[in-house]
């Protein structure tokens, strides 16, 4: 499995805050996806110019990391999603295993709340402390809030020409259509929790307006702006 933090060139600048914070709270291998180098030190792939991926062509680019980077699973962030406690690296692995014996053909594992918190939910399995659950097909089976994708399953499922939220919202249409009882699971816990900092293309500190709210801690927060890697202003 291959852990990969997608970005652009409009949102480089979030680059040092977010290893930052996955260095700080996880530590496990990331490789940065985007087109031009982020000014810090990382591992780091490019799927070529910017300019030839505008947002509308997101999932161009999401498809072109897949083929570059030939994983059977990948584990997708975004720039803006920061880290704000301990991830426990060993459960997430422990459950990517789990979904590979189990499970190899799953669409996803989400790693974070976004299952949890959808319309129809059932518990299917444990492993320690975590509480292996199921979503219905009822809406955003394909979300990029922190998950394990299985990539040729995603490949499926992609069309060219979509911005994220089209890929989101019509990608799990057409998901339904193709194969509608494709399995996607999650935990009760939340494997890796994080704040999106980034809200209608703003940066903002609050995390009031996500569900559930969270935000980076006050020393999180002090920590980062001492570092340079919050905004002036904020």
């Amino acid at each position: 499995m291959r852990n990969v933090v997608m970005t652009s060139d409009k949102h480089l600048w979030l680059i040092p805050g977010f290893l930052h914070q996955w260095n700080k709270y996880c530590g496990a291998p990331i490789t940065v996806v985007g087109f031009s180098p982020p000014a810090v030190d990382c591992d780091f792939v490019s799927l070529g110019r910017f300019e030839d991926y505008p947002v509308e062509k997101w999932s161009d680019a999401l498809l072109k990391m897949l083929d570059v980077l030939g994983e059977e699973h990948v584990m997708i962030m975004l720039e803006d999603y920061w880290l704000i406690r301990k991830t426990d690296w060993s459960e997430v692995m422990s459950c990517y295993e789990w979904m590979k014996r189990f499970y190899p053909g799953a669409l996803r594992f989400c790693l974070t709340s976004d299952r949890l918190y959808s319309k129809t939910v059932w518990d299917v399995d444990f492993i320690s402390n975590t509480d292996i659950i199921e979503a219905g097909h009822d809406g955003y089976q394909i979300s990029f809030q922190a998950s394990i994708y299985n990539s040729e399953v995603l490949k499926r499922v992609l069309i060219p020409n979509e911005t994220p939220w089209q890929v989101e919202i019509n990608g799990t249409g057409r998901l339904g259509e193709i194969q509608p009882n494709l399995r996607v699971f999650g935990t009760r816990q939340w494997l890796i929790r994080y704040q999106v900092m980034v809200r209608y293309g703003v940066f903002t500190k609050k995390g009031d307006w996500m569900f559930p709210a969270r935000q980076l801690s006050r020393a999180d927060f002090d920590e980062l702006k001492s570092l340079g890697h919050i905004p002036e202003g904020e």
